[in-house]
């Protein structure tokens, strides 16, 4: 079972993700800002980290960054409304990128990002 470290700060999205991924038998770790992912990446390493890029605290280009540096390995989704920040956290070390715009067609897409992901 692929290990999923799941990282935004809306605690309503971040809640249907869990039961998405769930559902679709991943085991999901969680957390609400970048500040807790370092000790999370070092603990549990997850396969696969999904990251919101505009978080309070610390951001998902920060996160990312240091995630990439650390554990070159590791795959990386990064997520957010803006398409400029998804450009710039794919030139800096996200595998993929998508669009925050969730709906049926949208959870499908992750899937199937993620799948793909764990698939290299």
């Amino acid at each position: 079972m692929a290990k999923i470290l799941l990282v935004d700060d809306d605690d309503v999205l971040r809640f249907g993700l869990l039961k998405l991924l769930q559902s679709a038998g991943y085991q999901v770790l969680e957390a609400s800002n970048g500040l807790k992912v370092p000790l999370i990446l070092a603990i549990e390493r997850p396969d696969l980290m999904i990251c919101d890029i505009i978080m309070p605290e610390r951001e998902g280009i920060e996160t990312i960054i240091d995630a990439r540096q650390k554990y070159p390995k590791l795959r990386i989704i990064a997520m957010s409304v803006d398409d400029v920040y998804l450009g710039a956290a794919e030139g800096l070390g996200a595998n993929a990128v998508m669009r925050k715009k969730f709906n049926t067609e949208s959870w499908q897409e992750l899937l199937d990002m993620i799948e793909l992901q764990l698939s290299f």
